[in-house]
């Protein structure tokens, strides 16, 4: 999109520099680059990231294709299920703390307090 405005504003520029006269040879060529800017350099950002080019079409259409986000979402889609969380299941995981001295339950199974070495569960002693 932002090189779509680009091309829009160089057009408008280039339609001032065919006033000049001194330019008007150059002008053909300066109008032909500007009008394939957008598609050349998608082009180009989809080889560089490995996404195949669609096969070029046989006639450019009447009037210039308005800027789409469709390549983005369509690459977004596409690298999405590559990411190492994409397909992870995880597993409800609960920690137990110490009523004591509020220190994890580490291993499995284990309900006295590796830190103060009373059980994990009960009541606490009552303070003074």
């Amino acid at each position: 999109m932002v090189l779509a405005s680009l091309v829009a504003w160089a057009q408008g520029e280039a339609g001032r520099l065919a006033q000049d006269l001194s330019v008007v040879g150059e002008l053909p060529g300066l109008r032909a680059w500007i009008e394939t800017l957008v598609d050349g350099e998608t082009r180009e950002y989809e080889r560089s990231i490995g996404i195949v080019a669609p096969a070029p079409v046989a006639a450019p259409p009447a009037a210039p294709a308005t800027p789409s986000l469709g390549a983005i979402f369509a690459n977004a889609q596409q690298t999405s299920k590559e990411v190492p969380w994409a397909n992870m299941k995880y597993e409800t995981v609960t920690t137990l703390t110490c009523v004591h001295c509020g220190g994890p339950q580490e291993r499995p199974m284990d309900f006295m307090c590796k830190y103060c070495r009373r059980p994990i569960a009960g009541a606490t002693l009552p303070t003074t």
